[in-house]
C-alpha cells in the first residue's frame, strides 16, 4: 500500500460520520456497531448508489479512475478483502438485517471503539454561537490532534492487474474425465446441471444441462451402477461473491478436494448447497504466495470424484472412474497475470534418464498392442 494513503478504518469512520453514502450508517456509535448495504449486483431495483462505498474504496486505493467501466463485483471484492484484514473490525453475522429481501445489510463492530469526545478546556471560537454548533468543525479522530502519528504496519494487498472482461468475471469451465480420458469440456457456465440419462425431478434447475453419455464407462464392470447413480445430477453455480457452489441430488456420493494444501477429500452432502470454491480464500492464499509467505500456489479449480473417494491408488482396478474438474475463470486469470502455475495435487520430480527410457518402453508396448 502506498505511503500516505489513509487506512481503511479511519477512512470508513469518516464515511459513517458524514452520512453521505447510501446504506452506510452507524447502528450504535457508542459501541462501534454499523451496517453496510450489501446488495447483489444482480438484485432487482438496485442502482449505482447501492454500490457507492465499494466504488469509493476502489477510487481511494487507485483501483478505479473516473470514466472506467463499471465493475461492481470487482470493487466489492476489493472492499471485502480489505475489511477482512482488519483485526479490529468484526462482522456480526447473527445481526444481519433484512437478510431475505432485496436490501440486505451486513453488520460490523469496531472492537473497543470510543467515540471522539472534545477534550475539556478546549478553546472555542468566540464568534461561534454556543447554541448553534452546526458550523463548528471539530476533528473526528484523535490522530488529528497528533503532530506525529506512529506508522502502522502496512497492509498486504495483492497487486492485481486489470480485471478480465466482464463476461469472464462470473463463469467457469467443467471438464469431465473417464479415467484419464477427457469425455467432455464445456466452458463459460454461470450455472449448470451435470447428469446422465433423461431423468429430472425438478429439484435442480438450470438453463444449461450438461448431459453425459459416458459410453466408454458403460463397458466397465462398475460403470453402469455409477451412470445410473448420477441420473439425478449435480448442480454447479457461481454466486455474486465469485464463490462456486455445488448441490448434489444424485444418489452417487461426490467427493472433492478443498483449496487448502494437503487436505483430505470432503463428502458433498445430498440436497445441501456447499461452497466448493471460496474466492476469498483463493485471494488470501495468492496474497501469501506473492509476498513469499508460502510456496503453495492456490488452485483455480476444484477436483471432484463421483462415487469414489478422491485420489485412491491410480491403477486399473482402484483408479478414479469418473471425475469432474470445475475451473474458475477469474482465479485462473489472476494466476496467469502473476505467471503462476496452478497447484497440482499429484506432485512429481523431473524425469531422469531411467524415467525417460521407461516411458519409451511403455509407448512402444502400447503401440504394439494397438496394432
Amino acid at each position: 500500500m502506498s505511503k500516505g494513503r489513509e487506512k481503511l478504518q479511519p477512512w470508513l469512520e469518516k464515511k459513517l460520520d458524514s452520512g453521505t453514502v447510501q446504506g452506510v450508517e452507524w447502528i450504535n456509535k457508542n459501541v462501534g456497531t454499523f451496517q453496510i448495504l450489501w446488495k447483489r449486483n444482480t438484485a432487482t431495483r438496485s442502482n449505482e448508489d447501492d454500490f457507492q462505498i465499494f466504488k469509493d474504496w476502489a477510487k481511494h486505493t487507485g483501483r478505479y479512475a473516473e470514466g472506467e467501466t463499471t465493475k461492481y463485483p470487482y470493487w466489492k471484492s476489493l472492499f471485502r478483502n480489505a475489511l477482512n484484514k482488519q483485526s479490529n473490525i468484526e462482522e456480526k453475522k447473527e445481526e444481519y438485517s433484512n437478510k431475505n429481501n432485496n436490501c440486505p445489510y451486513r453488520v460490523f463492530q469496531i472492537k473497543d471503539y470510543k467515540p471522539y469526545m472534545q477534550p475539556q478546556g478546549c478553546f472555542q471560537d468566540m464568534n461561534v454561537n454556543n447554541n448553534d454548533m452546526s458550523s463548528y468543525s471539530v476533528p473526528t479522530l484523535l490522530t488529528e490532534f497528533n503532530d506525529v502519528v506512529e506508522e502502522e504496519e502496512e497492509e498486504m494487498e495483492i497487486s492485481l492487474l486489470e480485471p478480465p472482461p466482464e463476461n469472464h468475471l462470473t463463469s467457469f469451465t467443467v471438464t469431465v474425465k473417464v479415467g484419464s480420458q477427457t469425455e467432455c469440456r464445456e466452458g463459460n457456465f454461470t450455472s449448470c446441471v451435470i447428469k446422465t440419462g433423461c431423468y429430472m425431478d425438478g429439484s435442480l434447475t438450470s438453463d444449461n444441462i450438461l448431459r453425459l453419455q459416458l459410453d466408454s464407462l458403460s463397458r466397465h464392470p462398475r460403470g453402469k451402477k455409477l451412470i445410473d447413480g448420477l441420473s439425478r445430477g449435480i448442480k454447479i453455480y457461481i454466486d455474486n461473491e465469485m464463490n462456486i457452489i455445488a448441490e448434489r441430488s444424485c444418489q452417487c456420493r461426490v467427493f472433492y478436494i478443498s483449496q487448502m494444501e494437503n487436505q483430505e477429500s470432503k463428502n458433498l452432502e445430498r440436497n445441501k448447497p456447499e461452497k466448493i470454491f471460496d474466492f476469498r480464500i483463493f485471494t488470501e492464499l495468492l496474497n501469501g504466495k506473492l509476498h513469499e509467505l508460502t510456496k503453495f500456489v492456490p488452485q483455480c479449480d476444484i477436483f471432484m470424484s463421483v462415487g469414489q473417494r478422491c485420489y485412491q491408488d491410480l491403477n486399473s482396478e482402484n483408479g478414479i472412474l469418473l471425475s469432474i474438474t470445475v475451473t474458475s475463470h477469474l482465479a485462473e486469470e489472476y494466476l496467469k497475470q502473476h505467471n503462476l502455475k496452478a497447484h497440482n495435487s499429484i506432485q512429481m520430480s523431473e524425469p531422469d534418464s531411467v524415467d525417460r527410457k521407461c516411458s519409451e518402453i511403455i509407448k512402444i508396448k502400447e503401440e504394439f498392442l494397438s496394432t
